[in-house]
């Protein structure tokens, strides 16, 4: 028998001196739709990757809101 392989995690290093690149971000989801097997130019999905960044920009940016808000 041969024994298991342990995976490797990979450490991730933020670069926190780079600017927030919203192209970059697009093209990343972009990718996880292909990986997923759709065609992100197809009607339904074609703005999808500037519509994700958006959103994860405005749900991760917290410096900015109003807590109270959210809060009730």
């Amino acid at each position: 028998m041969t024994k298991p392989v342990e995976a490797k995690s990979e450490e991730i290093i933020l670069d926190e001196a780079k600017p927030y690149d919203e192209r970059r971000v697009a093209c990343h989801m972009r990718e996880i739709i292909r990986l997923v097997g759709e065609d992100p130019n197809r009607e339904g999905l074609r703005k999808t990757p500037e519509r994700f960044e958006k959103a994860l920009k405005f749900l991760t940016y917290t410096e900015r809101r109003d807590v109270q808000r959210f809060v009730r």
